[in-house]
């Protein structure tokens, strides 16, 4: 990603992500290392919501978390027991050594601990002396953008206006404030760390101005589906069949004399095209 003083940060490739999940299952009990729980049961949870709304998980449940905050490296110190068994969250057993492992800096989380983790890692202040006035700014951003984040958790994308006027409701912050909040967290050539996205879209809702917010990378399933209308009328125009009275092989057969073109079957013409992510 990004390089700072002499340390060098890198992305978590799919192969040695795996390897750290596999590891850490072997100790956590399947639980959140921050809140204790489960991820069975967060499993079950979001399955329930999913038969409900109808509406698949886009977030996974749980993340792998760099506990220093520090991605140029894996490796860490671990608290065992006397088997040389790491310890999970709330275990309790004595603590008996502290050994190193390669991939001991790192710890499943469930996704909201990991959301709040990396927003309370970066805006910590960090000197004694902030004034009141600076402590409520970053107290107030924090709760705002958490927000931001369980909504768009549960609906897959807020409205930009609607959102920034409810902040005062929130974070007792202005409209102005808190989309200044909002703003820095979209992502843009010039903020290539920010979490959301921003996209063009017209909901009902009272203040909506055409601009709607989601995770950076997933693409709404609202999104989706407007491209894959779009997609179905494109291809009624192109590949509707003219002739009647005939087998569809037929028919398919004279559209092509007709027209110079290969038929196409409507799924495979809209598959080759729908786009699940940006």
């Amino acid at each position: 990603m990004f390089g700072f003083g002499n340390k060098d940060y890198n992305n978590m490739n799919d192969k040695t992500r795996k390897e750290i999940v596999a590891w850490a299952k072997t100790w956590d009990n399947e639980q959140c290392q921050k809140c204790g729980g489960s991820f069975t049961e967060l499993e079950i949870q979001e399955q329930i919501k999913i038969e409900m709304g109808g509406k698949p998980r886009i977030l996974p449940v749980f993340t792998v978390d760099h506990r220093d905050g520090d991605s140029s490296h894996n490796d860490g110190y671990i608290d065992v027991d006397e088997l040389s068994k790491p310890l999970s969250y709330g275990s309790q057993k004595p603590i008996h050594n502290r050994v190193h492992h390669k991939y001991g800096n790192c710890r499943r989380l469930c996704w909201p601990c990991n959301r709040i983790a990396g927003i309370l890692t970066r805006k910590t202040i960090g000197t004694a002396t902030a004034t009141r006035e600076k402590q409520d700014r970053v107290n107030n951003e924090q709760i705002f953008i958490f927000e931001c984040e369980n909504q768009i958790n549960e609906r897959e994308h807020v409205c930009y206006k609607a959102m920034t006027k409810a902040g005062k409701n929130i974070c007792d912050s202005s409209e102005i404030t808190c989309a200044r909040y909002l703003d820095t967290e979209i992502r843009t050539p010039e903020n290539p760390r920010a979490k959301f996205q921003q996209f063009p879209y017209t909901c009902e809702g009272k203040f909506c101005n055409g601009s709607h917010v989601c995770w950076f990378g997933v693409k709404p399933s609202i999104v989706i589906e407007q491209e894959r209308i779009q997609h179905e009328r494109e291809w009624e125009r192109q590949y509707t069949l003219p002739f009647e009275g005939s087998e569809q092989t037929m028919r398919v057969t004279q559209f092509e004399r007709a027209t110079g073109m290969k038929w196409i079957p409507k799924e495979e013409f809209i598959k080759a095209r729908l786009k699940l992510d940006w």
